[in-house]
């Protein structure tokens, strides 16, 4: 049997030898340009995207703070149906559900966009958050004393 390098060389005249070799290095060099033209896309992609990522993650803290203001409002309210103090309102039952179903849709709606924390904490506190505490009007100090 004739080994293949015999039969390459007598059945494959030299030219097609040469017109391999060339399309070998012409494949290499466009796999090459095209490596280039795919990390220079992929720059020019990261570059482009940069800014709107960045304004992504504002828009999301936005969100999250906005929910935050809902989960002080709804906590806040339901200290007038759970309060043992001062903020505790003599309330008829319509009016102690809506207090409750306000509550509940903030905390199904900050779980449904992943604010699970905040979910947690509307779900399982009442207080009055101290934004809301510099709002309030500052009660008068009784006068202590003799009355005329």
């Amino acid at each position: 049997m004739l080994p293949p390098f015999y039969i390459f060389k007598h059945f494959f005249p030299f030219g097609v030898c040469v017109i391999l070799q060339f399309y070998v290095h012409e494949k290499l060099e466009v796999q090459w340009e095209l490596e280039m033209l795919k990390k220079a896309f992929e720059k020019k992609l990261k570059a482009a995207t940069e800014p709107l990522n960045k304004k992504i993650e504002e828009l999301k803290d936005t969100v999250k703070q906005a929910y935050g203001y809902l989960a002080c409002v709804v906590k806040a309210a339901g200290m007038l149906v759970y309060s043992k103090d001062a903020y505790k309102a003599n309330l008829t039952t319509k009016q102690r559900n809506l207090i409750d179903a306000l509550s509940k849709y903030v905390s199904v709606r900050a779980r449904n966009h992943g604010f699970d924390d905040i979910a947690d904490d509307v779900d399982k506190h009442i207080n009055i958050s101290n934004g809301i505490l510099e709002l309030l009007p500052k009660e008068k100090e009784k006068k202590r004393g003799m009355s005329r």
